[in-house]
This record gives C-alpha cells, structure tokens and sequence, in this order.
C-alpha cells in the first residue's frame, strides 16, 4: 500500500478522525447516545466510521463486525486498528505482572506476551496496552498487581521480551499485535497512593529511575507509548510538551505512536491546566500526541488547521504514523488479519496453553516462612483447609475479564490429588461458629487461605489500610487456639502487612493472583511438586506508615541502621526502617551455598571490564532454582546515589549436590547515573559491588573506575 498516496487523497475530517479512538461499542452495539462525549465536541454517526482506532472487543464475532460495517462507510476503506487491554493473558490467564516478576526470568514475560497476543489475534485484536513499565514503591496504590515491582532494571529486563512476544519479528506475522509502553511517566508515584493523583519529583530522580525502563524498552522500538493521567512539574503528561516532545521524542529518539490513557485530553480541563477540548485539543496536538483515545477532543483539531494553529504538512505526519502501523501489521491486505472464530474456541490450544501458564505460575510463587521445615507437606497429610479462597475459582487477578473462571480449577480440588484426608468449610465468610474443633485437632496442618478479593485490586482500587482484615486475623487466632500448625496463603494483588500471622504461623507461602493454574502450582508446592524459586521484586512493609518504600533509598545525613527510637537519626520511635521481607527475599525448600566469588581483576575503564564468577552449591535434598544479584553502591558523588543499584542477576536451576557457576561482566555501562541535565555522569573513583542471593546476605568487593568518564 502506498500510504503517502492514501493520505494525499483523504480529506481533512478523514485526516482529523484518523487520530481519535472510540469504543467499538458505536458500531458493535450500535449506542447512538454515545456519539457526543462533550458539550463542545460533535461526533456524529458517519464520523464514527472515520475513526482510526477502537478499543472494547473482545470476541472474533464482535470485531469481524466491526470491520465489516466500518469497511463498507469508510470512504476510503482504510482498516481500523481494535485494541483490548490484554495484560497478562487473555483466554489463557497467567500470574497479574508483579506475581510473575517475582520469578526474576524475564524470558517467562516473552512466554506470557506471545501466547497473549496469539490468543487475542484469534479475537481480532491488532494491538495491547501493555506492558506497563511504572516502577511504583507504594502498595496502597492498587494498580501495583499491573507492574514489576520497585527496580527499573528489573521492570526493563521484563518489559523488553513483553516487547518481543507481543510484536515477534515482524507485525505482519499473523499472531503478531502491536505493544505500548505506560503509564509515561511517574504514573506509579502518585501521592497518598491514590489513582490518578498527583505525582511530584526531581528531575534526577526521574531520569535515573521512572524513565530507566523507558530508555531500556525504547531501543526495541515499541509501536505504542501511552501517556498517563498524572502531573509532573504539575502539568498534566498529555500536554507536557517537555516530557513528550522533547524528551521522549528528541532525547530518546522515539519515532513510534504516541496515545493519550482514556479521556485523558479533556481531563487536563479539570486538571485546571486547559479551559476548554477546544484548547486541550491544542496542547496535546503540540505536545506530540498522535492519538486521543475515548475523549473525542481530536475532532476539534480541523479548527485548529483551518484557523492556521496547526500546519496541515504537521497534521499529515502524525496520520502517516497510524497508517504506517496499519500497513505494518498488513491489514490493508488482509483487514482481519489473524481473526478466526474456530481457534478462538478450540479448547485443545487452552489446553496446550495452560501447561506453559503452570510454568509461568510455579516460578511466580514466594515461600516467605518456613519454620521447622513445615513444607512441603508429606503425602496423605491431615489437613484442614480453611479461609476465603478454599473452593473459590475467582483468582485470576484484575485483568482477567476475557476468561470464563470457570475454566479454573479449586484450592480444595487439586489437594485432592495429593490427600484425601481433607476437612474444609464452603464458608468464606470467616465464621468460627461453623468450625468443627475436632478435626481441626486431629489435622497435621490447617492450611488457611487468606489476603484480598480480586475485586480489591486494580486501578481505582487504592487503599489505605493494607493489613489483613479484622475477621481474618480473629479467625488466624481463633485456629491457632486449636491448632497452632497453620501454614497461611496469601492471595493478594499488592504487598500486604503480614507483621501479624508472620510472627505466629508455621509457613507462608505467598502466591498472589496466579491466573488459570493457580490453584494447580499452589498445590504441587504445598506437597514439593515443586520447589518455591520466586523472590521478591517489591518490599513487603511492617507497617503502611513506612510507605513509600523500597531497597535503593538514599541514605541520609543521619542514618538509623534500623534502630528504633534513637535520637536525632532517620527512624521511627515505633518501628523500624527496614521492611518486614526486602527486594528480593524468598525462601527455598533446599539449601544454596556460595562456595567461590572471583573477580579477575578489580577495575574498569573505557575498553576494560571486570569478569565475575559466583559458585552455587545445591546442599540440599531439592532441585531447585537460585538467583544470583550484584548490586552496586558509590562512594562520594557528585549527586546522591542509592545506598544499592541492581545492576545484573541471573538465575539457573541446579540438582541435589551440583554446583553451578553464574558469570557476569560488569563494565563502565554499569556506574554511570544521569545528572539534572539529563547527562551520563561516570566519575573515576571507588565503587563496592554488592554479591549474592538475596540483598540480606551480600558480600562487598571494592573496585576502581579508572579513565572511564
């Protein structure tokens, strides 16, 4: 398709209408109401045949539809583009993105995004909303469950084979669908946790870790990047022209789609940064965005054009860009691209998918107590099974809406395969009149499921108080009067205060929302089918006061070293600094030993390197998977730097009794931090890397950089 031709044949409106995306309800259910979204925007019915963009479908049927009827209006039968929200599965549904980083195997994100989009290309989807790349240190902030976690470099590693999975090599792979890095940016720093709010930080904080995943995501050239709905330098992203036109379009050199997050354009009105879509409309054309999705305010950009504010040669451009991904995903020459009814439905390809999805969800689990070796349980073990989540199948996680729950499979049935000696209630409701005091006696164990709803996390699903609730702990007592063997799980979709139960069961095993296998990975570890490897990719607080928190803080002029109430240091009088499970902690059911870390030399330049090996002995009687971290911590900076900075890991499964070497090269890439200006800064001086399987037991070796700056 000559697509320069196309354009030079489109009208104005056509142009115009091109930038703008509906919901697919306009055509699909034909919801005539909704063709005037505003007081001062017109949309009428012909026009909704003109839009470039529509999001909403989700079945083969409905987006055949679409494109059937939208074909025959269009003038000049240009495809429309179908989004759908596919975040982590969309038949097929895997852990929520912060359980699956808990695996520390970026390689699963690529697994999750290329069954993803080969499920929603049978639907008739082109293009997701994912990943989401926000680095966020505050879990009352519920669309935490959508991250990985609190480090860019983590949140990087994971976003790149996102990237790969969802677009292969070529768009017009049949099954291939567009991606879109969000929230940019500072969307996962909203103040007081609550969604939407305002963000508000240095300039050096941003770039040296809100926009990192950016950097790091960009050089794959993703399709799509989405602006979020909060304010930085308290102007709204969607018409901050600094943030998107200058730094991410000249500074990193992003030439993809620019779309605003939904009705965002005239969210800026109530922002009080734009008095009318007519203005709004303006700023966010001016700012660099392409396409404005669900506010309609785009239509308003033919005024601009014809008053001469926008240059037609400007408009022009940003059409060829939605065209060119339209041309690029090939469905000019096939509209429908890879939709087909029968696959969508074929439950033996859900089959096959599910065994990749238990593999997903078997490294996503976090063992985060296990006192006296209380898991795995033995064979035929007595037990009680108890709590909220026992015979429930709604566990899939925020994302999941496209998947019939049941699909799933119970807690209570698949323990089944490992005892029959089961004692459970229906009741999820935490009533202790309905217990039977006697076999809860006579269980080895009670395994309690305890935590969150799915309904309780998401976005728009912040809270304040992130401790379990009243009944639950009451309930957790009321068991341990009887039966002190409890082993909790925790389903959730953000970190929790477990200050309480951890002091007083015998094992937790956190396993989040795991999405179509949960119930299936949750068992095989409970009985030591498998062997829990998953770690910890955000801090688990003692107490929602000492929220926001994370690993790599700055130091301070006066730093407690986690001591309580002493005077005139950074610390609590009531608690203490550190969190209740740190960045990266997670138990193992087998015993790891570093037996050698080697260095072959200790310094760095501009054409030298520093070549490490860490040994890894399996002691145990387990085979099991370990993860190997190096942190990096600076001497005197010229700008305060993070007391420690994940800069490599790496993870390998290793048999009873092997010893397995990790090799990692750190070169001058690795010490550099951006300065106000948004320039590498590489200082020659001392630096301490920081070894190990977890950030409570690292082993410090000091190096040099030399000549590298």
């Amino acid at each position: 398709m000559d697509i320069n031709k196309l354009l030079q044949s489109m009208s104005l409106r056509e142009k115009v209408f091109q930038l703008i995306q509906i919901s697919s309800d306009f055509i699909v259910k034909d919801k005539i109401e909704s063709y005037n979204p505003s007081v001062d925007i017109s949309i009428s019915k012909e026009d909704v045949y003109l839009a470039g963009s529509f999001l909403g479908t989700s079945r083969s049927i409905e987006s055949r539809k679409l494109i059937d009827e939208y074909l025959k209006m269009n003038p000049h039968k240009i495809p429309p583009l179908i989004f759908a929200d596919v975040i982590h599965g969309f038949k097929t549904i895997f852990p929520i993105p912060l359980a699956f980083s808990f695996s520390f195997n970026p390689y699963l994100s690529l697994l999750v995004a290329r069954i993803s989009s080969l499920e929603a290309s049978y639907s008739g989807i082109h293009g997701t909303y994912s990943p989401m790349i926000d680095v966020t240190k505050d879990p009352r902030w519920g669309r935490v469950m959508e991250t990985f976690g609190e480090d860019s470099y983590v949140i990087s590693k994971f976003s790149r084979e996102m990237i790969k999975g969802y677009e292969k090599n070529n768009l017009k792979e049949k099954d291939a669908i567009l991606s879109c890095l969000k929230h940019y940016i500072g969307y996962g720093k909203p103040e007081g946790g609550r969604d939407y709010n305002t963000s508000d930080m240095s300039h050096v904080t941003l770039y040296n870790e809100y926009l990192v995943p950016y950097i790091n995501s960009i050089k794959l050239s993703p399709s799509l990047v989405m602006t979020s709905f909060n304010t930085i330098d308290r102007i709204p992203l969607t018409i901050n022209k600094f943030l998107v036109k200058d730094l991410l379009q000249k500074k990193l050199k992003y030439k993809g789609v620019i779309v605003t997050d939904y009705n965002a354009i005239s969210e800026t009105i109530t922002h009080g940064n734009a008095e009318s879509n007519l203005e709004a409309s303006l700023k966010a054309f001016e700012a660099g965005i392409d396409i404005d999705m669900a506010s309609g305010s785009y239509s308003l950009l033919e005024e601009h054009v014809l008053s001469g504010k926008i240059k037609l040669s400007d408009l022009d451009e940003r059409v060829l860009k939605i065209l060119k991904l339209k041309d690029d995903l090939g469905l000019f020459e096939n509209p429908y691209k890879n939709n087909n009814s029968l696959l969508e439905n074929d439950k033996t390809i859900l089959e096959k998918h599910f065994k990749i999805a238990l593999k997903v969800s078997l490294e996503s689990i976090v063992l985060l107590k296990n006192e006296e070796k209380t898991l795995p349980l033995k064979q035929n073990a007595k037990i009680s099974l108890l709590g909220m989540y026992q015979k429930s199948l709604d566990f899939n996680g925020a994302w999941s809406y496209k998947q019939d729950i049941n699909d799933n499979i119970s807690l209570y049935d698949t323990i089944s395969k490992f005892t029959n000696n089961i004692y459970t209630l229906d009741d999820e409701l935490f009533n202790t009149n309905l217990i039977d005091i006697d076999k809860i006696k006579e269980s080895d164990y009670v395994v309690l499921t305890l935590g969150e709803r799915r309904s309780e996390t998401g976005e728009a699903k912040s809270k304040t108080n992130i401790s379990l609730k009243k009944e639950q702990i009451e309930y957790f007592d009321y068991l341990r009067e009887i039966n002190e063997n409890i082993i909790v799980i925790i389903y959730a979709g953000r970190p929790l205060d477990l200050s309480y139960i951890s002091k007083y069961a015998k094992a937790i095993l956190l396993t989040m929302f795991l999405g179509s296998t949960h119930s299936t990975s949750t068992s095989m570890t409970l009985f030591g089918k498998n062997n829990p490897s998953g770690k910890l990719t955000i801090s688990f607080p003692r107490n929602v006061g000492q929220i926001p928190l994370s690993y790599n803080s700055l130091n301070t002029g006066r730093p407690a070293f986690d001591i309580i109430n002493k005077e005139y240091v950074s610390n609590y009088q009531d608690e203490f600094n550190s969190p209740l499970y740190p960045f990266t902690f997670g138990l193992s059911y087998t015993n790891f030993i570093i037996t050698n870390i080697s260095l072959d030399n200790n310094v760095i330049s501009k054409n030298k390197s520093i070549n490490i090996k860490v040994s890894v002995l399996n002691s145990g009687t387990f085979v099991g998977k370990e993860t190997i971290f190096i942190f990096l911590s600076h001497g005197s900076s010229l700008i305060s730097q993070p007391t420690l900075k994940l800069i490599k890991f790496e993870k390998k499964n290793i048999k009873v009794g092997e010893r397995k070497d990790f090799i990692f090269k750190i070169t001058r890439e690795d010490l550099f931090y951006y300065n106000i200006l948004f320039k590498k800064v590489y200082e020659n001086k001392e630096y301490v890397l920081n070894i190990g399987s977890n950030i409570n037991s690292l082993e410090k070796y000091k190096i040099k950089g030399e000549n590298i700056s």
